[in-house]
Parts: C-alpha cells; sequence; structure tokens
C-alpha cells in the first residue's frame, strides 16, 4: 500500500470514528447506552493482509478494509446503565482533531514532495 493510500484509509477512520464519538455524546443521557468506540489495531491487521488474486494474469489487489471495528464498553456505567463519559468523548473528539490536523499535513507535504519530483515548484 503506497503512503498515499495510507493516509486517505486513515481520514476515513479518523472521519467514521468522529461519528461514533459524536453518537455517544448525543446518547449521554440515553438509558442503558453503551459508549462506542472505533478501533484501529484492527484495521491496520486489514490492511498488512496479503493481496488477493483472482486470476494468474490478473495483477494483484487489496480489497479496501472498513475503517476499524466498533467496540462497546461499559467501563463507566451509572445506574441508569448508560456507559458515557462525556469528558472522556471530548478527549476523544480533541485526539480525533489533532490526528486529523498530523494527517492533512502530511498528505500535504506527501504532494509537495511529488510536486518536487516532478519538477514543480507548487506550494
Amino acid at each position: 500500500m503506497n503512503l498515499s493510500a495510507a493516509i486517505h484509509h486513515r481520514i476515513d477512520h479518523l472521519t467514521q470514528r468522529q461519528g461514533v464519538v459524536a453518537s455517544n455524546i448525543a446518547n449521554a443521557s440515553t438509558p442503558n447506552y453503551l459508549a462506542k468506540d472505533l478501533q484501529f489495531a484492527g484495521y491496520l491487521q486489514q490492511t498488512q493482509a496479503q493481496p488477493k488474486v483472482t486470476h494468474p494474469r490478473h495483477q494483484r489487489s487489496m480489497a479496501k478494509p472498513t475503517a476499524g471495528r466498533v467496540t462497546e464498553s461499559d467501563e463507566h456505567k451509572k445506574l441508569n446503565g448508560n456507559s458515557v463519559k462525556l469528558d472522556v468523548e471530548m478527549l476523544k473528539l480533541n485526539q480525533i482533531q489533532l490526528d486529523y490536523q498530523f494527517v492533512t499535513g502530511l498528505y500535504r507535504k506527501h504532494s509537495q514532495m511529488q510536486s518536487t519530483a516532478l519538477g514543480r515548484n507548487n506550494r
């Protein structure tokens, strides 16, 4: 997998994880709602799988991995059965934002490096 594809997959994961965390926040007062998160570790294992060959003359290709595995947590379960802890969810949102900024910066630098290699002076 090339760097550009890996960056796009990471952005997909961060976007979907943000949706999961936002859902947790929206359900912070819903009885028996368990906080969810999207794990990236399973995603990494999927991207490192061997390519599939459907025919000997076909080019090897990788199936696009899913953005991760959704897990539920009852670690902070309250009396009403809800396990959403708002301060934890807000910290997750902050980390997602920082990761997104880092990945988009990495993508920008990668694009600049390719332009330089092609003899273009785009900034």
